[in-house]
């Protein structure tokens, strides 16, 4: 690995193949590094564009975006990852994080990378990013326009100059009480009153006797091999920078760069590739979790508290405007600190503050914030639950953690803006696919079985025209064959309903006669006999008496029986009846007188008389 490729911005992505040679300096800068000098190919014209070899164009060609990455972080302390994958529409699926406490780079690596594979039950990606403390990351003001930038070295050399100082600030949060304290040796109050104490003697040597006596001799230089990699100053610094749209100050541009020392660089690029992972990227722990909040023209502040430091990241639409780091003594952020620190640095216009804590920290950060930010509203970083069933999870992930993670997925998958973090290319990106010593042996089998599989496809496809022209006279002897179903059964039921529509009529006409004898019948019977009965009571003399009455079996008309007195009383009862009759059409048909004796016992004539019908209509009740 040359110096150059070691140390140069982030302008590569550190994948296998991402992106064409005559892509814009534009795209470089999405990808979260130094930008690109125009590909003067690109801009030539036709005829050089034609002109270009073909391996040329091989040379630069990369996939564009990855769907898939591994994403680390490490505290210094302990070791976590995630499988996070980019799905349809932009949405992030992540799984649940795995856990590491191993001291050892690799060692630890492999462990997670293990709890992955039992959690995912999926092939890993074999990119990943890894997010450090050890990184530094500052907002500078270069006098270098993102639409005009520099040549690599140039940009390289000139981030370099001002971000030495930043880088030396950083390494300052990895004290021994650090390392003890985030391996759980110590707690934060053990640690607070040795330091203190040690303060106040002036004596380092003073602080590791304290220690030596608290903890083991094991645990002791556990933390203290722990610690060597992680102060070691290096000469060399890899950098990575991103610019930030819509920032100029006089001549001067905002980017946010980031850098860490390329001896440790190297140790987790080792690391990743001793377990078959390139690790691509390097992203500073502190504002890593920017991209989780929302987006919008009002400006959003970011309270980004970790252990030995706390940052204040500030941004509005799709960039970053302040950065604000500050270390905490002992460790631990006090409350009151970090509400001054933000109410100094808030700007007018922002409505929302996010904050990222532990959570035992989380409640007191919010009580004081509010306090001191008077009407701006105070949210924890909202974190969306990963899609994994957890099984094999890390216990007790801490949210900053999960806040981080999810972020640099999102910026690495590039769901986010760009400009929202700035990142280190970890290692040169792979080199082209064409360049590699195996490769055209297999080619040279590929195309051969391309070959086969083309003349395979040629001879499948004639066959399959001929299976289809079957097909679709089935199809059509099927069709016909249910249109002749559907006929036989459209007959059957056509007899059947003419049936039913037969006995239907039948039940009809009977229900006609039903009402018609209703009708001339039973209603005309109902008028008619107490009329007859009303006739005959009008026409009976004082010597007449009526017996019985009743309907003959023809119906041709009724039978009346009675007995009199005398038989003129008899005939006089007839032809006064005849009268009677009249309006009701019936008339005295026939009469009948016989020497009896009555129902009184009384010596008579017994009475029977005939009623019928009237030949001629008459008027009256029932015409």
């Amino acid at each position: 690995m040359t110096p150059d490729s070691a140390i140069g911005g982030s302008s590569g992505t550190g994948d296998p193949p991402v992106r064409l040679d005559a892509q814009t300096s534009a795209d470089a800068q999405h990808m979260g590094g130094s930008p690109m000098p125009p590909n003067p190919v690109a801009k030539s014209g036709m005829k050089q564009k034609h002109g270009k070899s073909m391996l040329g164009r091989l040379d630069g060609f990369k996939l564009r975006v990855p769907g898939s990455l591994l994403v680390f972080e490490t505290t210094g302390f302990c070791l976590y990852g995630i499988v996070a994958r980019r799905g349809v529409g932009g949405s992030l699926a992540c799984s649940a994080p795995a856990m590491s406490a191993a001291p050892d780079f690799a060692a630890a690596v492999g462990e997670v990378l293990e709890q992955l594979r039992a959690q995912t039950k999926r092939r890993l990606p074999g990119k990943a990013a890894l997010i450090t403390p050890s990184a530094a990351g500052e907002l500078l003001l270069l006098p270098v326009d993102p639409k005009s930038p520099k040549p690599r070295a140039q940009m390289r050399e000139l981030v370099r100059w001002e971000f030495e100082e930043v880088f030396v600030r950083q390494n300052d949060i990895w004290p021994l009480g650090a390392l003890l304290q985030g391996r759980s040796h110590v707690t934060p109050e053990q640690r607070r009153e040795l330091e203190t104490a040690a303060a106040s003697a002036r004596d380092r040597g003073t602080l590791l006797n304290a220690y030596r006596e608290l903890v083991s001799r094991e645990q002791l230089e556990e933390c203290l091999a722990m610690q060597e990699p992680l102060t070691a100053m290096d000469d060399e610094l890899a950098i990575g920078w991103s610019p930030q749209p819509g920032a100029d100050e006089e001549g001067r541009f905002a980017w946010y760069c980031a850098g860490i020392g390329d001896g440790l660089r190297t140790q987790w690029v080792q690391a990743f590739k001793k377990h078959g992972v390139f690790c691509g990227w390097i992203y500073p722990q502190l504002g890593a979790g920017f991209p989780l909040v929302v987006a919008g023209r009002d400006g959003r502040l970011l309270v980004d508290i970790r252990q030995e430091q706390f940052g204040l990241f500030q941004g509005a639409g799709g960039r970053l405007d302040s950065i604000s780091i500050r270390s905490c003594p002992h460790g631990m952020a006090e409350p009151d600190a970090v509400a001054a620190d933000a109410a100094k640095c808030i700007h007018p216009g922002t409505r929302v503050v996010y904050v990222s804590a532990p959570p035992e920290g989380l409640d007191p950060v919010i009580g004081a914030l509010k306090q001191a930010l008077g009407e701006a509203e105070i949210r924890p970083l909202p974190l969306p639950p990963p899609d994994a069933s957890g099984v094999g999870a890390a216990p007790g992930c801490p949210p900053t953690v999960s806040a981080s993670l999810e972020g640099v997925a999102r910026h690495a998958l590039r769901l986010c803006g760009p400009g929202l973090l700035a990142r280190i290319e970890a290692q040169p990106p792979r080199p082209p696919l064409w360049k590699s010593r195996g490769f055209w042996p297999w080619a040279i089998i590929a195309l051969v079985l391309v070959a086969m599989a083309g003349t395979e496809l040629f001879l499948r496809v004639q066959a399959g025209r001929k299976e289809w022209a079957l097909e679709l006279m089935d199809i059509e002897y099927e069709r016909q064959l249910q249109i002749k179903n559907e006929a036989v059964k459209t007959q059957t039921e056509i007899k059947h309903l003419e049936k039913v529509f037969a006995e239907k009529e039948h039940e009809l006409m009977e229900k006609k006669r039903r009402m018609e004898v209703l009708n001339n019948v039973i209603l005309r019977r109902q008028k008619l006999v107490p009329g007859l009965l009303e006739a005959i009571s009008e026409a009976i003399p004082g010597e007449v008496m009526m017996d019985l009455l009743v309907e003959n079996n023809d119906g041709s008309g009724f039978s009346l029986e009675g007995w009199a007195l005398r038989d003129t009383e008899g005939q006089r009862f007839g032809n006064l009846l005849n009268e009677k009759l009249a309006p009701w059409n019936y008339k005295v048909g026939d009469i009948r007188l016989s020497r009896g004796k009555g129902r009184s016992g009384i010596e008579g004539f017994i009475l029977k008389v005939r009623l019928v019908k009237t030949d001629a209509p008459g008027g009256g009740k029932d015409a």
